[in-house]
């Protein structure tokens, strides 16, 4: 079983017009994922992201690419992960 995983640390604070479908952090991170599916750091399994839990713009961009909640939360971020 592989256990290896990326994680996207990211620190942005953005107005809530940039999370919908047609904005550049969507597509960015379409990319990010497209890219890491391609295992640049080697074969992983999943990748991990985190967001302030009251948040709803980016909890919903992230569930909108695939991201499930795994209920794990950390001072006031939720763990998000995308299974590859």
């Amino acid at each position: 079983m592989n256990t290896s995983f990326t994680f996207i640390k990211e620190t942005m604070i953005l107005p809530k017009h940039c999370y919908n479908e047609s904005s550049y952090v969507w597509r960015t991170r379409n990319k990010v994922i497209e890219l890491l599916r391609t295992f640049p750091q080697g074969e992983a399994s999943s990748i991990y992201l985190s967001y302030v839990t009251t948040s709803e713009e980016a909890k919903g961009l992230d569930t909108s690419v695939g991201f499930m909640e795994t209920g794990h939360i950390e001072d006031v971020e939720m763990l998000a992960r995308f299974k590859l």
